[in-house]
């Protein structure tokens, strides 16, 4: 039983929207008499209440963390929500907590419960907490929240944040389409989930379709990205379509990649490329040269008989590296 004075004191304190002093009192409570200090904020029911059973969850994610989850998770404004149970988990992280425990309660789990409870109405602010904070620190907890509350409903939600600028928030999303057992159906939709499953052999069999999306990809501004775009390069000369010729070129003359670039333009076979790779010939120092030349003979190779034309004149070019490149290639076609 709570006792008069002090359901008193908490009513009084609700009244006064007197955040501090609920703040102060519960870390005075027994089990029993902390819920009625935590409901008493969820009837404030405010943005200011929020706040305050964040910081409770955050200063002890345990036992206290977990009632005071259970109140904000019955508050109105379920954005608001979402966005103190992430603050909670943010902050905990800041101050340490985050791996306290007791009996299997923890940071974690005291934000879990909130999401859990909110069901399905926590995909969305889950999903622009994920956009617009751009928090990549963030990315793996609302990866484990998501299975929480998503549904088949959510799957249209999901898949408008599915072509993402940043790498790390297409693979979040392709994750959780996939656990709800979501096909792919169009080609773009294919190659970005492949892109963010690293499948580079699925990719290669889709074939001349998934070009133009595959470039669009060599052209996202995300610095996680970095590393695949060699990989995406790749692809494209495997699949070998003279559609991605411009682009690689473009991309050869930002000297981006140039390894992966020379080789995928070597692949497709395309004579437009053959001045493009002599001209970066001439821009590599000298020992790079030794070491790369063969990279260059052998794209100029594969590319073929086509090529016979700009090699010969190249021949004459001012450029040493360019004339020894040319020659080796001019001989490897001979034989």
């Amino acid at each position: 039983m709570l006792s008069e004075k002090f359901k008193n004191t908490v009513q009084q304190l609700k009244q006064n929207r007197d955040y501090d002093g609920l703040y102060k009192l519960i870390w005075k409570c027994d089990d029993y008499q902390k819920v009625h200090v935590t409901e008493a904020l969820k009837e404030i029911g405010d943005e200011k209440a929020m706040e305050t059973l964040a910081k409770i969850i955050t200063r002890d994610p345990t036992e206290f963390g977990r009632i005071a989850s259970t109140s904000l998770s019955k508050m109105d404004n379920v954005a608001d929500v979402v966005k103190y149970a992430i603050l909670a988990y943010e902050n905990g992280i800041k101050k340490g907590v985050a791996k306290s425990s007791v009996v299997g309660v923890n940071l974690e789990e005291s934000v879990k419960l909130v999401i859990s409870s909110l069901g399905e109405k926590a995909v969305e602010p889950l999903l622009d907490i994920l956009t617009t904070e751009g928090e990549i620190d963030l990315s793996n907890l609302i990866n484990k929240l998501l299975p929480l509350c998503i549904t088949d409903n959510s799957i249209e939600l999901l898949k408008v944040k599915l072509f993402y600028p940043e790498r790390w928030i297409r693979e979040i999303v392709s994750d959780n389409l996939l656990y709800l057992k979501w096909v792919p159906s169009t080609i773009e939709e294919k190659v970005t989930v492949l892109i963010s499953k690293y499948d580079w052999k699925e990719l290669v069999k889709l074939g001349e379709p998934a070009v133009e999306y595959l470039i669009e990809s060599m052209n996202i501004k995300d610095e996680c990205f970095i590393k695949r775009k060699p990989k995406i390069i790749k692809v494209i000369g495997e699949i070998g379509s003279s559609k991605a010729v411009e682009s690689l070129i473009e991309t050869l003359n930002d000297n981006s990649y140039p390894k992966a670039t020379i080789k995928a333009l070597g692949n497709i076979g395309d004579p437009k490329a053959v001045t493009a790779i002599l001209n970066h010939s001439k821009h590599t120092g000298f020992f790079s040269n030794l070491f790369n030349s063969s990279l260059y003979v052998d794209a100029l190779t594969q590319i073929g008989e086509p090529a016979k034309k700009s090699l010969t004149m190249a021949l004459d070019d001012s450029n040493k590296n360019v004339q020894k490149i040319a020659r080796k290639a001019l001989k490897n076609l001979k034989s």
